[in-house]
């Protein structure tokens, strides 16, 4: 499965989607979460070897804390808008 805008979406495949649409940068971006077939196996082989389980599991507890203070801040920041 891929999100590429790029192989499955006819309109922006045929250019009929304009460079000035709101929404472009999110369906033209070419990263890791959209990429396809032989350019997916690629980067997941690349991540693979630099992510080892013991690494993940070393940098859990920061990425947790990460994910919980940009969470916060989310939070406060929906609060403070009302």
């Amino acid at each position: 499965m891929t999100k590429s805008a790029a192989h499955h979406w006819p309109a922006f495949i045929n250019g009929e989607i304009p460079p000035d649409w709101e929404m472009i940068s999110w369906v033209a971006m070419d990263n890791m979460v959209t990429a396809y077939g032989k350019d997916l196996i690629r980067l997941r082989r690349l991540i693979a070897r630099r992510s080892p389980a013991r690494r993940t599991e070393a940098i859990r507890p920061r990425l947790e804390a990460l994910v919980s203070e940009l969470l916060d801040a989310l939070t406060d920041d929906a609060r403070r808008s009302r």
